[in-house]
C-alpha cells in the first residue's frame, strides 16, 4: 500500500496535522486550538510543553481515526510560526515560556534603525522587538539567570521536530528571520556583538535545508505521539513561506498576501532581485522553494485587530452578523478613518511603539461604522505594504481566515486596482509541507475549482486612492506621538 505523510502546521491559534496521500490529498486532519498568555502589557507568550501536548493530541487524534492506515506514514513534516524565543537549557528542557513574534516587550530596548543598517550590510533580515536575538537580549537586562541558563535559541518547529528526534536544528527559512546572511547561508554573529550577547553564539542551531532529513521519531516520541519509531522527520519550514509553496506561488515574479493571524505580503525573487530589493522595511527571506527568495512585508496588526473590533465593540458576535451591515456602508466608512497598529508595526515600518487609532468619530457614527473603518484600515495597511515591494501590476493571490470573506477581498481588488485571485482551500500550509515531504516544487497549476476571482472598480480604486492619502498622512502626523 502507498505511504502516507503526516504534515503538521502549528500557528500562533490552532495547531493542525493531516494524513496526506502521495498525490497529495488530505485522507484526514485533526486540530487544537493553543493559548497565548499575556501577563503583561506587551508581552505575548506560549508554555512550549503545552504546545507539544496540543501537538501530540491531534496525533492522537489521526490515529484513533485512521487505525488501519497508520503504519502506512513514511514521513513527517512541519511547519510553524516564526520568529521569537524558544528558548531551551542543557537538559533541553524550556528555560521559560517561549515569547512570540508579536511580542514587544522590547520595543524600546535599542536603536533598530542603527542596528539594522549593519543588518543590510551583513544580508541579513531587520530585527524587531519580536525577532528572536532581540529577545535574549532583553532577558540578558530583565531575567539573567533564565538568559545564563539559555543552550538552546530554537523557534516554534525547531521545538517540535527536538520533541519528535532529539535532535537540535532549524532550517533556512526560520533561520533567516535573523542573523543568517541570506546568500552564504552562514550565522552572521557580528550582529550579536551589537546587542551585547555574543556568549549566545553557541545557542543558535546548525541550519539545514527545509527537505532534509533531520532524524527519526525517538521511543519517548513514540510512546506520546503514537508515531512509529524510526518514522523519519524532515526539518520543514516557516509557516509563511510553507504557504507561498502550499498557493503555488514558487517563482520569481508572483506576489500574495496571507490575512490570518499573521498578516503579510510578499513577493518571489531570484538572487539578484533578493540583492536589489533588501531594505530595513520588511525582510528578504529564504523561500522554501530551493534557490528563489522571498520579499516579505509582515505586518504585527492582521486578523487580531478585527478580533478586537469583533470583541469590544460587538461582544464576540459571528462576523456573518456584523458583515451584512458593513456591506451597506459606502467606502470612506463615513468619515471614520482606523490605524490598526494595535500591537506597534514592524512593516512596511518599524516603529514598536505605534498604536491604532479611529479618526474622525462624530455622534451619528455607528458601531458598523467603526467596523467597516477597521476593515478598512487593514485594507490600507496591506496596500501601504505593497507600496514597498516589487511587483508591478500583476494578479495577488490571498489565501488565509480573513480572505475567506467575500468583501474584504473585494475591498483589496479595490483598492490595489488589479484582479485579486483567492484560494479558498483552508490548509495551505498542510500542502506546503507536503510539497517539502515529496520535495516537489513543480510548476503545477492550482486546481481551478479552489480559486475565486475579484476585479477591481475603478471608481472605488480612486476613492481608495484618496483614502490612502489620508491614511498615510495621519500615519506621519501621529508618529511624534506614538
Amino acid at each position: 500500500m502507498d505511504k502516507l505523510y503526516l504534515a503538521v502546521d502549528a500557528g500562533t491559534t490552532v495547531v493542525k496535522a493531516a494524513l496526506v496521500t502521495q498525490d497529495s490529498l488530505i485522507l484526514d486532519m485533526a486540530s487544537c486550538r493553543i493559548n497565548t498568555d499575556t501577563p503583561r502589557d506587551g508581552w505575548c507568550e506560549m508554555d512550549m510543553e503545552a504546545v507539544w501536548q496540543a501537538v501530540c493530541s491531534v496525533f492522537r487524534q489521526l490515529q484513533e481515526n485512521n487505525r488501519s492506515r497508520w503504519a502506512d506514514i513514511g514521513a513527517v513534516g512541519i511547519c510553524a510560526q516564526g520568529d521569537g524565543l524558544w528558548p531551551l537549557d542543557r537538559d533541553g528542557v524550556p528555560v521559560r515560556p517561549a515569547m512570540l513574534w508579536n511580542d514587544s516587550r522590547a520595543a524600546a530596548l535599542l536603536d533598530y534603525d542603527e542596528v539594522n543598517q549593519l543588518a543590510l550590510e551583513l544580508d541579513t533580515a531587520p530585527l524587531f522587538s519580536g525577532a528572536g536575538p532581540v529577545l535574549l537580549k532583553w532577558m540578558k537586562e530583565y531575567e539573567s539567570e533564565n538568559y545564563y541558563r539559555t543552550a538552546h535559541a530554537l523557534h516554534c518547529k525547531d521545538w517540535l521536530n527536538y520533541r519528535l528526534t532529539g535532535v537540535i536544528a532549524t532550517d533556512e527559512t526560520d533561520a533567516s528571520t535573523a542573523l543568517l546572511n541570506i546568500h552564504s547561508k552562514q550565522y552572521e554573529f557580528s550582529l550579536l556583538d551589537e546587542l551585547d550577547i555574543r556568549e549566545t553564539e553557541a545557542c543558535h542551531p546548525q541550519v539545514r535545508r527545509s527537505t532534509d532529513i533531520i532524524g527519526e521519531v525517538t521511543t519517548e516520541a513514540e510512546l506520546e505521539t503514537g508515531i512509529t519509531k524510526g518514522t523519519p522527520v524532515i526539518v520543514g519550514a516557516l509557516d509563511v513561506t510553507a504557504v507561498a509553496s502550499g498557493c503555488g506561488i514558487l517563482k520569481p515574479g508572483q506576489r500574495g498576501s496571507i490575512l490570518g493571524t499573521t498578516w503579510c505580503s510578499y513577493f518571489v525573487m531570484d538572487k539578484a532581485g533578493a540583492k536589489d530589493h533588501a531594505g530595513i522595511n520588511g525582510s528578504v527571506l529564504c523561500h522554501a522553494c530551493p534557490g528563489v527568495y522571498i520579499r516579505i512585508m509582515a505586518s504585527l496588526s492582521g486578523a487580531s485587530s478585527l478580533g478586537w473590533v469583533q470583541r469590544e465593540f460587538f461582544g464576540g458576535e459571528h462576523h456573518s452578523k456584523i458583515v451584512p451591515e458593513v456591506s451597506k456602508i459606502p467606502v470612506g466608512s463615513g468619515g471614520v478613518l482606523f490605524h490598526p497598529y494595535l500591537f506597534g508595526e514592524r512593516a512596511p515600518f518599524r516603529i514598536p511603539t505605534a498604536s491604532g487609532a479611529f479618526f474622525g468619530l462624530r455622534s451619528h457614527h455607528t458601531k458598523f461604522h467603526m467596523a467597516r473603518a477597521a476593515f478598512e484600515g487593514l485594507v490600507l495597511s496591506l496596500y501601504d505594504c505593497y507600496r514597498n515591494l516589487p511587483g508591478g501590476a500583476g494578479d495577488i493571490i490571498v489565501a488565509g481566515g480573513v480572505a475567506q470573506n467575500d468583501i474584504f477581498c473585494q475591498m483589496i481588488s479595490d483598492c490595489m486596482g488589479v484582479r485579486t485571485i483567492r484560494d479558498r482551500r483552508q490548509e495551505l500550509g498542510i500542502d506546503g509541507v507536503t510539497r517539502l515531504l515529496l520535495n516537489c516544487f513543480d510548476d503545477a497549476p492550482m486546481a481551478k475549482d479552489t480559486l475565486d476571482h475579484f476585479e477591481p472598480d475603478s471608481a472605488r480604486h480612486g476613492q481608495y486612492q484618496e483614502l490612502y492619502s489620508v491614511f498615510v498622512a495621519l500615519q506621519k502626523a501621529m508618529r511624534p506621538f506614538w
